[in-house]
């Protein structure tokens, strides 16, 4: 019941492990052992102990410590952490509180205007001059400052605003200190600054319609590659890397380091194929790897690798949309096939299945909660190869297509309803989503995923059809 009632918790709370770690001052993957059952502490321990902290100083400092006293069945903040405990450890299946609905809409403003009050402070930016950029009234911004409204996840506005404080974050060089009130392990670039605020007021406040408004957005932008946003792949793929004769990589630092010798072999030999499945948390490609990661993946398009990638169901809307959106510039080479397997991975046990048909494959499998300090396997005997190759064929024999993207703009069947954006059509049919570009080079991306479907059509309800 912990796991269970910890998972119920953070997400309604919409946050995560390495959040609640960082409150907590231990590693997110503590918290991992704890939401996947493989630690249960007992309830006097110090881990539990420091859990119950986290989570509370998490709640106090996002605004949500109402929302946690009503899960909790507590009135008395005071008390919040001895309840706290309690309501863990207890029999009862978790359930949302019926006066939830009202408190979470508020709790969301507050944070909202906790969050925008900070950013403006930073970008020293009145109410009457964020007003004029916007061409709204000072009055709805001194409403959001206060927590007393939010715009809607998605909505214009909230891209309008966040353009236009990393307009003048940019003009007056705080991107550093941005980084800093954000904390997204990532860095900020002129680039992304304005994603990246849209991101952060927007946590907690739909995340799938926010995620499809922000893949439109970059889809009109789309840039062709990552030209110095990532560093060279020759810098990362040197001749230690390619010359390491390991076949056993430790934890997660050792997968990366494993997947810089595969991903730069397969680009020197000149590889066809490379296959890649994991269910393991995203974690790993987070941080600083993220733009070596980038890097690599690139220079396999670049090379004309082709990409077969199967992404688990379970995986959120939001999640997918974000990747997509992360690789926009590599989707469009046609190179990558994305798919997502129907068949539900289990609680248990992680896989993870990077293969290149011809030269070697990378493995490891594991307990859930400890993909930390797991062992990822360098094969490169024509046995293991066959095997995994097998392995992956019956995943993908289990997968659908996640999205397609081609030149070919023919008016799909079965179409529910279509809407005109600025720069591109929004396309709604029973079974698939296509979202056509209006300006040159014209191209559709269809989306078959249903979760993204679904998310596509709330979009269009909350945001287009009002």
């Amino acid at each position: 019941m912990l796991s269970e009632k910890l998972c119920f918790l953070l997400d309604l709370l919409n946050t995560d492990n390495t959040e609640i770690s960082r409150c907590a001052g231990c590693s997110p993957s503590n918290i991992s052992r704890l939401k996947s059952g493989a630690r249960l502490p007992p309830r006097t321990s110090p881990t539990i102990s420091k859990l119950a902290d986290g989570i509370c100083a998490f709640a106090d400092s996002s605004g949500t410590i109402e929302l946690l006293c009503l899960v909790v069945g507590t009135g008395n903040s005071a008390d919040i952490k001895k309840q706290l405990i309690e309501w863990l450890f207890d029999d009862r299946p978790p359930q949302l509180p019926r006066e939830l609905s009202s408190i979470v809409k508020r709790d969301k403003a507050a944070v909202f205007g906790k969050k925008l009050d900070a950013l403006m402070k930073l970008a020293d930016v009145t109410n009457s001059r964020l007003s004029k950029a916007l061409s709204i009234d000072a009055s709805y911004i001194s409403r959001f400052r206060r927590g007393e409204r939010v715009p809607k996840a998605g909505s214009k506005l909230m891209f309008n605003i966040s353009s236009a404080l990393a307009s003048k974050l940019i003009e007056q060089n705080k991107l550093g200190w941005l980084g800093e009130l954000l904390s997204f392990g990532e860095p900020i670039t002129e680039q992304n600054a304005a994603s990246q605020i849209v991101r952060w007021l927007s946590s907690g406040i739909d995340s799938d319609v926010l995620a499809v408004r922000q893949l439109i957005e970059c889809i009109k932008v789309c840039p062709s590659d990552f030209e110095g946003q990532i560093p060279e792949f020759e810098d990362i793929v040197t001749e230690n890397v390619l010359n390491d004769v390991r076949e056993v990589y430790k934890g997660s630092e050792g997968l990366r380091n494993a997947m810089v010798k595969f991903i730069g072999t397969a680009v020197r030999s000149g590889s066809r194929e490379l296959w890649m499945y994991s269910d393991r948390d995203l974690q790993w490609l987070s941080g600083e790897y993220r733009p070596i990661w980038l890097s690599l993946i690139n220079q396999c398009v670049k090379s004309g690798i082709k990409l077969k990638l199967i992404h688990n169901c379970e995986i959120k809307a939001s999640e997918l949309l974000s990747a997509i959106n992360s690789w926009l510039p590599l989707y469009i080479s046609g190179l990558i096939e994305p798919y997502y397997c129907i068949k539900k991975g289990g609680d248990r046990f992680v896989h993870t299945i990077f293969i290149d048909p011809d030269r070697g494959c990378v493995v490891s499998c594991c307990v859930k909660g400890f993909e930390d300090m797991c062992n990822y396997y360098y094969l490169t005997d024509d046995a293991s190869i066959s095997f995994h190759q097998s392995s992956f064929a019956m995943l993908l024999a289990e997968s659908r297509s996640i999205m397609n993207y081609t030149l070919d703009q023919s008016r799909p069947d079965n179409i529910l309803s279509a809407y005109t954006l600025d720069d591109s059509e929004l396309i709604i049919c029973e079974d698939r989503v296509v979202l056509n570009t209006l300006i040159e080079p014209k191209a559709s991306f269809v989306f078959t995923q249903p979760q993204i479907c679904r998310a596509f059509r709330e979009y269009a309800e909350e945001i287009l059809d009002k």
